[in-house]
């Protein structure tokens, strides 16, 4: 939505301070980068979380636990140096920046919910929610019920 303001273009008319504070480029500075490079040996989500100061660690976690409870049949792993859930194939993604909470439902996700995306910085398949602000659970939750739902018609319809 903002990549075009991003790579030089023109800045989006309209919009809320909440987008403005959310964009980031995805790109980390030379000291998050080193840090990134300290936190890379990690085997499994608890431990990729406990390299977060205790207030991110507590959004990851209640992350953790509202995906959990939407997709409890999903299987836990790291992919891409990220939490991930997989049923059948790749559920959601989430990671934690300096200052945002990335969320990756894939593209059809991002499309179905839009319009409550409106106050976050998102693209094709993913969602920034600001760290500093109430993280929507209740939609992270949708979103990922949403997934479930999707994946498991498409491996209905393969079945037929």
């Amino acid at each position: 939505m903002y990549r075009s303001w991003l790579t030089g273009g023109v800045p989006p008319s309209r919009g809320t301070i909440l987008k403005e504070q959310a964009v980031n480029t995805g790109y980390p500075r030379s000291e998050e980068r080193e840090s990134m490079e300290e936190k890379s040996d990690f085997k499994n989500i608890d431990e990729y979380i406990s390299r977060f100061p205790d207030t991110v660690q507590n959004l990851l976690n209640s992350v953790r636990v509202v995906i959990r409870q939407a997709a409890p049949a999903a299987i836990e792993t790291i992919k891409y140096r990220m939490p991930t859930y997989v049923l059948h194939e790749n559920l959601v993604h989430f990671a934690a920046y300096d200052r945002h909470l990335g969320f990756y439902p894939t593209p059809s996700a991002i499309e179905h919910f839009k319009e409550e995306l409106t106050p976050y910085t998102w693209s094709k398949g993913a969602v920034q929610f600001p760290i500093d602000l109430p993280i929507p659970y209740d939609l992270v939750r949708r979103m990922t019920e949403f997934r479930v739902q999707e994946v498991l018609t498409k491996v209905a319809a393969k079945k037929r």
